[in-house]
């Protein structure tokens, strides 16, 4: 799989591109089955953690539990080549993804499970990780490795011995840092007026991580004794066996970040960044044209000089950053952005979640028809654009979503946008449970449309459903898209209309691609939902061929002829 880096050109935003220069968009989903949340904690009574011994997945998947929020994450014909089965029941989720057309998955971890106790760093978990991104590579799809987190983490009972478990816990979510980390000074985890943002245990936990403060644990393997250095030194231990793996296409440094107790204009640029450079400069080796601190703290928090290299040195990898969590609420950041790092790989990743997370959703609570801000779908994408090009990266957007019944006008609306900026995205999320609440399965056995965000119907009633049943059919008919892979030019535009299954492909080419040469070809695929409707080729360019692969897609592979303008467009049937 080729290397993909971020390119640029006079006049364009930065863009993603593999090693022939060629544009790469994206496309894919979130995928949490290894991840370990509140569901899987200790105070789930008789809940018994996911595995993460490599060798119970060999050949096999784990027993499922509707008390995890996910299924576990398999690939039991892993070994046997890119085109295994990818049925309903073959519990290959590798093979299933590449079936609905995309190319990337975020494989969702958290700091917990990498770190669970102070500076020792899980090797098991760590070869877990690296057998997941085999299976992906096998199957020719990226992987992008996501820091995770929700409401820091479980903030009810840590090291210092503060909350018993309450209904009012952080959004009924809480993962990330392990609970050595958590340090809130005895506050009360309480969401105020049932609100995550008014929860002071979390801020406090935040502003403890942001400051770099020292728990009163082991520094053990850390690179230093604080909370950053501890998280630094895990997303080392993650990505060092990863190193020389382009199937990865690099590291996202953490999810949804939150403001502590600072000023949310200021955080950025006094915490956010600062921080982000440090993590870059350790897992890089780039010095920001600074000498670097002396090992060990105080000085990691010094922006004099740059973060000790952890020793990777790895350079080849796209390191993926978000914005304050609040831009979540509003389509736009609030900071500034503004360049922060020399690093040239660097990504944007912000969240879309337009009509469901923005204010008037969760504030105002109109309907999504009636909406008197965002303005449209396009503003989340445009804001996104501006932003990127005012930090000279590229822009991937790595969750967007909703439930079932929404596909059609929410999550269609949002992925037209995409297209219209041409940016890539990963749907949250791939598989989950229905669980044992009854506003989920209603008693029976089969998920609530409009609870489910998953791409597939999984879980069910009773304690030990099927890895998964059938993959929803909304969500599948507007997410699984025709969509170019390789772009060989400057695209245009491109779009895909679901009631039709239309697609079509502008691009500017002045560069010739040998007939047959697949490495500087353009790519479009069609996922095998999309039946009928024949590829042509338009203007500066020709069709070389159109490949049926064994799981019922088709490749469409196109030769620019250098001439300039061209275009790609796959019609319906008659």
């Amino acid at each position: 799989m080729s290397w993909i880096h971020v390119a640029r050109a006079p006049g364009r935003r930065p863009f993603l591109a593999d090693a022939r220069g060629r544009e790469v968009i994206l496309r894919g989903a979130n995928t949490t089955g290894v991840y370990l949340n509140h569901e899987e904690d200790d105070y789930t009574p008789g809940v018994v953690h996911k595995t993460t011994d490599p060798a119970d997945y060999n050949g096999r998947c784990p027993a499922n539990d509707n008390r995890w929020v996910n299924p576990p994450f398999c690939q039991v014909d892993a070994g046997k080549g890119p085109w295994t089965s990818s049925a309903d029941d073959s519990l290959n989720d590798l093979s299933q993804m590449r079936a609905l057309g995309f190319n990337v998955m975020r494989l969702v971890i958290n700091w917990a499970q990498v770190e669970p106790e102070p500076g020792r760093y899980d090797a098991q978990f760590v070869a877990r990780v690296e057998q997941i991104v085999g299976w992906a590579e096998e199957q020719g799809i990226y992987t992008l490795v996501d820091f995770h987190q929700d409401h820091y983490g479980d903030l009810d009972r840590n090291h210092q011995g503060e909350q018993p478990p309450t209904s009012t816990r952080a959004g009924g979510q809480a993962d990330g840092a392990p609970r050595w980390a958590a340090m809130t000074d005895g506050i009360a985890n309480v969401n105020q007026l049932g609100q995550d943002s008014f929860n002071a245990a979390q801020r406090r936990a935040f502003q403890h991580f942001w400051q770099n403060d020292v728990p009163p644990v082991s520094q053990g393997d850390a690179p230093g004794p604080g909370l950053q250095d501890h998280l630094i030194g895990a997303m080392a231990a993650v990505m060092r066996p990863l190193v020389g793996r382009s199937s990865v296409v690099g590291i996202e440094l953490m999810n949804e970040p939150v403001v502590g107790e600072a000023d949310p204009v200021a955080f950025a640029e006094q915490q956010l960044y600062p921080f982000y450079r440090r993590a870059i400069e350790a897992l890089t080796g780039v010095r920001d044209g600074l000498p670097t601190c002396p090992a060990g703290r105080p000085s990691s928090m010094d922006l004099t000089c740059a973060y000790p290299s952890m020793g990777l040195d790895d350079r080849r990898h796209m390191v993926f950053f978000e914005p304050n969590a609040m831009r979540n609420l509003l389509d736009a950041s609030i900071q500034p952005n503004v360049p922060f790092s020399e690093y040239r790989n660097l990504v944007f990743a912000p969240h879309v979640y337009t009509h469901i997370f923005t204010l008037d959703s969760v504030l105002l609570h109109q309907p999504h028809d009636q909406a008197t801000f965002p303005p449209d779908y396009d503003y989340a994408y445009r804001t996104a654009d501006t932003e990127a090009r005012s930090m000279d990266t590229a822009v991937l957007v790595t969750e967007f979503g909703g439930n079932e019944t929404e596909a059609p006008t929410l999550t269609e609306g949002t992925l037209a946008a995409q297209e219209r900026y041409a940016v890539g995205a990963m749907v949250w999320t791939w598989k989950d449970n229905c669980g044992l609440e009854p506003r989920c399965s209603g008693g029976t056995g089969h998920p609530d449309p409009s609870y489910m965000w998953s791409m597939w119907e999984t879980g069910g009633a009773g304690p030990s459903p099927a890895q998964n049943g059938p993959a929803l059919p909304l969500r599948t008919r507007h997410v699984a898209r025709i969509t170019p892979r390789w772009i060989a030019g400057t695209v245009q535009a491109y779009s895909f209309v679901v009631a039709t299954g239309r697609f079509e492909m502008t691009v500017d080419s002045i560069t010739p691609v040998t007939v047959g040469d697949r490495s500087g070809e353009t790519l479009v695929v069609v996922p095998p939902i999309v039946t009928g409707g024949m590829p042509s080729v338009g203007g500066a360019a020709v069709l070389d061929e159109v490949v049926t692969n064994p799981d019922g897609s088709r490749w469409v592979w196109v030769a620019p002829t250098g001439a300039g303008h061209y275009s790609v467009m796959v019609t319906p049937s008659p």
